[in-house]
C-alpha cells in the first residue's frame, strides 16, 4: 500500500528583506499594493485577499502585486498573473515560486516569452529562509526557489496616463538587497 505524503502547512510568511528587494528592483517602491495569496499574518501588502476571499476568483487590481501562493499547487496562480496583466487590472506582478523547470505551468510561462515573463533568481542566495507559522518547526524549504515577474512591456500612449506608472527600472541586485538591509534595519 503506498502511503500517503502529508502536506506540510502552506502559509508560511516570506522575510521581508526578500519582499522588501523584490519591491525596489521590480516596481520601483518599497511596497507591494495587493497580495492575492495571503492570511492576514502573512500578508506582504496593504490589501490582501485570504483563503475565504480566494485570490484566484478576485480582481487583482494594483500596480504592483506580490504573489507567493502555495508551492503545491502554484500553476493555477501563474495563469491567474498572467491574465490579470494581460487584462490590463494589474501592471506587474511578482511571484516567488518553487523551482520546477519542467513543471507544465513552469513551461508555459517560459513559452510566454521575455516580452512579458522573466525569470530570474538574482535576490535569492541558497535556500529561502521563510517565517514558519506559528505550532510548526522552522526548517528550510525542500527545494529552491524562483523569482517570476509578469508585466506587460507599456508602450508609450498604448495605455494613456497609466504609460508612466512603471518606469523602466534596473538596478543592480546587490544594490537593491543592501538598500532593503539598511531600510529594515532603520525600521
Amino acid at each position: 500500500m503506498k502511503k500517503k505524503r502529508k502536506l506540510r502547512p502552506q502559509n508560511w510568511r516570506s522575510p521581508w528583506r526578500l519582499v522588501l528587494a523584490l519591491a525596489l528592483r521590480h516596481t520601483g517602491q518599497r511596497y507591494f499594493d495587493l497580495d492575492p495569496a495571503a492570511e492576514g499574518a502573512n500578508a506582504k501588502a496593504k490589501y490582501y485577499f485570504d483563503r475565504s476571499a480566494n485570490g484566484l476568483r478576485q480582481p487583482w487590481c494594483a500596480a504592483a502585486v506580490y504573489c507567493n501562493p502555495p508551492w503545491w499547487r502554484p500553476g493555477p496562480w501563474t495563469k491567474k498573473a498572467v491574465s490579470e496583466v494581460r487584462a490590463g487590472r494589474a501592471v506587474v506582478v511578482v511571484m516567488v515560486l518553487p523551482y520546477r523547470p519542467t513543471a507544465k505551468w513552469f513551461l508555459n510561462l517560459a513559452w510566454i516569452g521575455r516580452r512579458d515573463v522573466v525569470i530570474t533568481r538574482d535576490e535569492i542566495e541558497g535556500r529561502i529562509p521563510f517565517e514558519a507559522p506559528p505550532g510548526v518547526e522552522k526548517s528550510t524549504p525542500r527545494e529552491g526557489a524562483v523569482v517570476i515577474v509578469i508585466r506587460r512591456r507599456l508602450v508609450a500612449g498604448e495605455l494613456g496616463d497609466r504609460a508612466d506608472t512603471v518606469p523602466p527600472i534596473e538596478p543592480r541586485p546587490a544594490t537593491v538587497i543592501a538598500e532593503a538591509a539598511r531600510l529594515e534595519e532603520a525600521a
